[in-house]
């Protein structure tokens, strides 16, 4: 298990691969979740407007 986690003395480089990988993935899938709450908060305000002005 050492030798694995070792990476054959390259695992500072692939590990850090996996993690930045991950954190990138983490952040996209932040940026998409606040871009939804912000399009349903703006469609809330559009459709309650339609109906005061119908």
């Amino acid at each position: 298990m050492a030798e694995f986690l070792a990476m054959g003395g390259h695992a500072i480089w692939v590990w850090s691969c996996y993690g930045l990988t991950l954190l990138g993935i983490g952040v996209v899938i932040a940026l998409a979740l606040r871009q939804r709450r912000k399009a349903a908060h703006w469609r809330a305000l559009a459709e309650g407007s339609a109906r005061r002005q119908a």
